[in-house]
C-alpha cells in the first residue's frame, strides 16, 4: 500500500489533482479511474471525509463501488494509484466491462479489443450461464438418439 493522505486537505488536493490530470489529458481515463478508486479507498479506510463534514464526494454508491473494484483488480498490488502495466492502452469503459468477466477471460483481453467485443463476450457468457442442466441433458440425449 502506498503512503496515503489521511487529512482532508491532502485528500482533497490529491483528488482534485487526479481529476485535473484526466481533464487535461495528462492521464488516461483508465489510469484516472484507478486513481479515483484509490482515493475512494483512502476515504473509506481512513475516515478522512468525516473531518470535512461531508459523507461522500458526490458519487452514487454503485459508482463508488465500481471505482473501488477497478482499483482492487487493475492497480499495482490492488491498492495503488497506478494502473498495472498490462492494462495500459485498455480504456476505462472496457476495464469496467471486464469487472463482470471471470479472470480467465478478462486476462485474455488486450488493447486490441473494442468495448463491443467485450460486451459481446459478456453477453455470450451470460447466455451460457442461463442454460440449465436440464437443457444440457436434453441436448446430450438428442445427440445419442441421432
Amino acid at each position: 500500500m502506498e503512503n496515503m493522505t489521511t487529512d482532508y486537505q491532502g485528500f482533497k488536493r490529491d483528488t482534485d489533482l487526479a481529476v485535473e490530470k484526466i481533464r487535461t489529458g495528462a492521464m488516461t481515463m483508465a489510469q484516472g479511474a484507478v486513481e479515483l478508486g484509490y482515493q475512494l479507498k483512502v476515504a473509506r479506510d481512513t475516515g478522512v471525509l468525516q473531518e470535512s463534514g461531508y459523507s461522500s464526494i458526490g458519487l452514487r454508491p454503485d459508482q463508488t463501488t465500481r471505482y473501488i473494484q477497478l482499483n482492487d483488480k487493475y492497480s499495482e498490488d490492488g491498492y495503488s494509484r497506478r494502473l498495472k502495466e498490462k492494462y495500459t492502452g485498455i480504456g476505462k469503459t472496457i476495464l469496467m466491462e471486464m469487472l463482470t468477466l471471470p479472470d480467465i477471460i478478462s486476462d485474455e483481453i488486450t488493447e486490441n479489443f473494442s468495448k463491443e467485443d467485450v460486451r459481446a463476450l459478456s453477453a455470450e457468457l451470460k447466455e451460457e450461464n442461463e442454460i440449465t442442466d436440464l437443457e444440457v441433458m436434453m441436448e446430450e440425449t438428442d445427440q445419442t438418439q441421432e
